[in-house]
């Protein structure tokens, strides 16, 4: 899923830098996009199913971060998409390619 997300950074990301996050707390995130302005994080999880614990390393993300955080995605391997803690939302995979 990282693969087809930087391939995206050509088209949708351009000038945009790509990051693996890990601070020194051990809060980890898989794909920090860091635009001109603002940033993107998303936290990548192999299961059918999600919760608001797979979501605590975007939890207060925003406080580590010189520019606001525009969208916290956990991408996982469901059917729906749904907002699973505030301002964090859980999209199936498959809806990344639409």
């Amino acid at each position: 899923m990282l693969t087809e997300l930087v391939k995206l950074r050509h088209t949708l990301f351009k000038n945009a830098e790509f990051y693996y996050l890990r601070t020194n707390d051990g809060r980890e995130v898989d794909l920090l996009i860091r635009t001109s302005k603002s940033y993107w994080a998303f936290e990548v999880k192999g299961s059918r199913k999600v919760t608001r614990k797979d979501a605590r390393h975007l939890l207060g993300l925003e406080s580590f971060l010189d520019g606001p955080l525009l969208g916290s995605f956990l991408v996982y391997e469901g059917e729906k998409i749904t907002e699973i803690a505030p301002s964090v939302y859980a999209i199936p995979s498959w809806a990344l390619w639409l």
